[in-house]
């Protein structure tokens, strides 16, 4: 019998922002992205969503260049939140979960691990924590 599962079609790296980062004896250039795969079957999945415009910068964090948001990056694509169908979260840490939100109809995919962290209410993910109708799934 053949089957036939979706494949991917098309990978999008989407540079979110740049900074610069001190470390002993050099600097470091940084770059904060999302990446969206568009499948086969017409489907897209999107690898994190970036630091949100509304929250501070944590105290001392390096200042961000070329700072464009996920959203304006799917939108020049023609797409919406809307139009994700799959959204998994590397982890909750803010710079790569601040627009889950905006993602009401996409399936959210995280590790277990890291997802009951995340819900037991630890301070490091306070910024980040979901007020929408997003459904879970959770590996691992």
């Amino acid at each position: 019998m053949t089957t036939h599962a979706a494949t991917p079609q098309k990978l999008y790296l989407l540079p979110l922002s740049y900074s610069t980062v001190p470390a002993p004896g050099r600097t470091l250039e940084m770059v904060l992205v999302s990446y969206l795969i568009e499948m086969s079957d017409g489907k897209h999945i999107l690898i994190d969503s970036g630091f949100p415009a509304e929250v501070p910068r944590p105290t001392g964090a390096p200042e961000p260049r070329q700072e464009k948001n996920v959203l304006a990056h799917l939108a020049d694509l023609g797409l919406s939140p809307t139009d994700i169908d799959v959204l998994i979260c590397t982890h909750f840490d803010i710079d790569h979960a601040g627009y889950h939100d905006a993602f009401t109809q996409a399936e959210l995919v995280v590790q277990r691990s890291h997802y009951e962290l995340a819900r037991s209410g630890h301070p490091r993910f306070a910024a980040v924590r979901p007020t929408g109708t997003t459904r879970t799934s959770i590996i691992g």
